[in-house]
């Protein structure tokens, strides 16, 4: 009785193995159907194709852990995300590439590349005192004194940065490998597992000179994990309790 007995777990075991073997091939075969082809190209500054970016990148950021911590409510958060990337992809010395699908021209990732040089590093803020881009602001405004006022006005209705996010960033800034670098600011596709980042990592790297110093930081150590599947490898990495908030980050870097 007792060897029927183990034969037969031996038996249930292995065809439950075989089972969840043959489910897991045949949801990648599925996955690999239905994922779409994808060709990497250079964004089109041309307004429908920049709202279909700005929506990509805010889909894809509403599963960012930064992003749930400041906003914890889905619709604020996707209205915050939008118009943030709707500022972050009109900046200037930036270059924008788009993953879309060779069937539907459909976009399904981007990413935000930039050069960080040296003369980027901000000098230290004393407290009190304002920063080097409200004082060119205050520069700039003319004599004129209605246009001082409306710019005033501007002013007074931005919202404030909290000081806590603010902390994080310093702290987050501060953990970064020396610059110059180039500088993956953001990668993301609006439905996981699209094949989109892959293949915007690639072609990136493509295009790199070799000897390029490639860094991005992200806020996860499973997306850690994934980059260092494409040869990036560890640079720091800031807790959470030395960040100040439930929210770490890790500098990753490449050598092409």
């Amino acid at each position: 009785m007792a060897s029927n007995t183990s034969e037969g777990i031996t038996a249930a075991t292995t065809a439950t193995t075989t089972a969840t073997a043959t489910t897991a091939i045949t949801a990648a075969i599925e996955s690999a159907k239905t994922r779409p082809n994808l060709s990497v190209r250079a964004a089109v500054n041309v307004p429908a194709e920049t709202d279909a970016i700005i929506d990509t990148f805010a889909t894809a950021f509403m599963r960012d852990p930064l992003s749930k911590f400041v906003n914890p409510d889905p619709v604020v958060r996707k209205k915050a995300l939008t118009g943030m990337f709707k500022f972050q992809t009109s900046q200037p010395d930036i270059w924008i590439d788009v993953a879309e699908s060779t069937n539907t021209g459909a976009i399904h990732g981007a990413a935000i590349w930039s050069v960080k040089t040296l003369s980027e590093q901000a000098p230290k803020q004393e407290e009190g005192k304002s920063d080097t881009k409200t004082e060119t602001i205050e520069l700039a405004i003319t004599a004129n004194s209605q246009q001082e006022q409306e710019v005033k006005k501007q002013e007074e209705q931005r919202p404030k940065p909290r000081e806590d996010i603010a902390k994080f960033f310093n702290i987050v800034e501060a953990a970064g490998p020396p610059k110059p670098y180039t500088y993956l600011a953001f990668l993301g596709s609006a439905e996981a597992g699209s094949g989109a980042g892959t293949a915007l990592l690639k072609n990136g790297f493509a295009r790199l000179a070799k000897g390029t110093q490639l860094v991005l930081w992200t806020q996860t150590a499973e997306n850690a994990t994934y980059y260092e599947k494409f040869g990036f490898s560890l640079y720091s990495r800031v807790l959470p309790e030395e960040a100040g908030i439930p929210v770490g980050a890790w500098w990753m870097i490449k050598i092409i």
